[in-house]
Formats: C-alpha cells, structure tokens, sequence
C-alpha cells in the first residue's frame, strides 16, 4: 500500500470485541482510492474473533497489538506512537471510511500549511442505514469553547503528525472525551480554523453496545468537567453559534433518529 510520491496516511483503529463490524470496518480502508496508507490496530485483548479477523487481513494491517490496556485512548495512543506517516486519522471499529476520504484529505492538506482538516459524517444504524447527516463547522479555539462543544464529528478529521506530537495525543485519564479534548488542544495551538472538506468523510455507526450509547450520562458529566477546565462560561455569544451550527445542518436532517445536538 506504499508509495514514496505521496504522504504516508496513518491511519489507527482500537478495538475490544469487535467481531460484529470490525471486518466492514477493515474493508473501508482496503477500499481506499489512495494507497499510500499504513493501518495499524490495536486490540484490547478481546476475547472474540477479533485477533482472527485482524489475521485473516495482514495484507492489509501494517502493524497489530494484542494485550490489555487502560481504555479507549491508551489503545490509541499506543497506536500512534507505532505510527510512521505524515498524516494521522482514526477510525473507531464499527465505523466506515468513505472510499475518497484520505485521497481528497491528502490533496487539501498538501495544498495548505493547516494542519487539521474536518468534513462532513454520516449517521448509520446497526444495519448500515442513514439516520441523518452531520455536516462539520470549521470553528476556532475561541468559538468552539463558547459553542461548548467540536462542531464537527471526530470520524471526519484528519490532521498531521507534527500537531499530533506538539499536543503531546490524547489523554488516557479521560474514559468518553478524550477526542473532545485533542481536538480543543489542536484548535488552541493552531489559533486558527481547520480546513473544510466539503464531503462525507465517514459514517458513524449508532448502535446499542456503543459507548456513546451506553454510557451517555457518564459522558455528560465527563465533558462537563473537561469544559470547566478549558474556561467555559455561558455567553449569549452561545446562543447565535448554535443557531449558525443548526442552520448549516439544516438540510442535513434525513430524520429518522436525530442526535441530540440538532435538539
């Protein structure tokens, strides 16, 4: 999968039993327009066929790991300190990279000195049907902490190595948000806006056994702390960004099951 014309993708999935989608999963990055991808996955020591699966698809898999850890982001930061491309992106194992994705995130960020690019997600369920689209804002530091939250979904957003190391990954003491967090501390070095890919990047697939569905409440009270420390405090600035964020998602509802930040 490597050539030496065009940046080396990295691309990092952790997995803990994930026998039900990994392999549509893994068939997402085989199916990519763009070669030059080193895909590495890291496993939590599931006790399924997941280590299986992984095997059956070494062609594809340039680097795997087996053992226990201490969550979501310790598997991810493992993953990333065994990465070697100049381009960083990570897929959760029950969620699908559309074909085009790294090839048409490789072409802007190469054109730009920006080093984070965000596009657009799509919601599937369990079975793989739409729910609804999610298209992503490309806010900075200052209107994303007064938002309160990333406008835009972590499956759409590639971003380079170097930023990546500068923020030092992401923090393993941190069970639901650890993505939220890396995203605020890339927006907070960069000071500036991340590029917009104006495509469907990934689909995010909603399902009963997934964290986010599981441990919603959990995660509520974990991203509340998480904005306390960066300094949030309720401005009626708020208000006018969530009714800009709404009204660009607007005709992205399919409506079957809307997620609760389009309520």
């Amino acid at each position: 999968m490597k050539s030496n014309l065009k940046p080396l993708v990295s691309i990092v999935t952790s997995v803990y039993n994930g026998e039900k989608y990994l392999r549509e999963t893994i068939k997402s990055i085989r199916e990519q327009s763009y070669e030059n991808i080193e895909y590495i996955i890291i496993d939590g020591g599931s006790n399924d066929s997941t280590c299986q699966i992984i095997n059956e698809n070494i062609d594809i898999v340039s680097k795997s790991v087996s053992e226990t850890d201490r969550g979501m982001y310790d598997a991810l930061n493992k993953g990333f300190d065994l990465a070697s491309g100049d381009i960083y992106y990570y897929l959760n194992s029950d969620d699908i990279l559309e074909t085009n994705a790294v090839e048409s995130a490789v072409k802007m960020m190469s054109a730009s000195i920006t080093p984070i690019v965000v596009g657009d997600c799509l919601h599937i369920d369990q079975c793989g049907n739409i729910l609804c689209k999610y298209k992503g804002v490309p806010l900075g530091f200052g209107e994303a902490c007064c938002l309160g939250r990333i406008p835009f979904a972590q499956q759409s957003a590639f971003w380079s190595a170097k930023i990546h190391k500068s923020v030092g990954g992401f923090d393993p003491g941190l069970r639901y948000v650890g993505d939220t967090k890396f995203f605020y501390s890339i927006l907070q070095r960069i000071n500036i806006k991340p590029l917009y890919l104006d495509q469907v990047v990934a689909r995010f697939r909603q399902h009963d056994q997934a964290l986010s569905s599981k441990c919603a409440v959990e995660m509520g009270w974990e991203h509340d702390k998480l904005l306390t420390e960066i300094g949030y405090k309720k401005s009626i600035r708020r208000f006018f960004l969530e009714a800009r964020f709404k009204w660009i998602n607007r005709r992205a509802i399919i409506i079957k099951r809307v997620p609760r930040y389009f309520r």
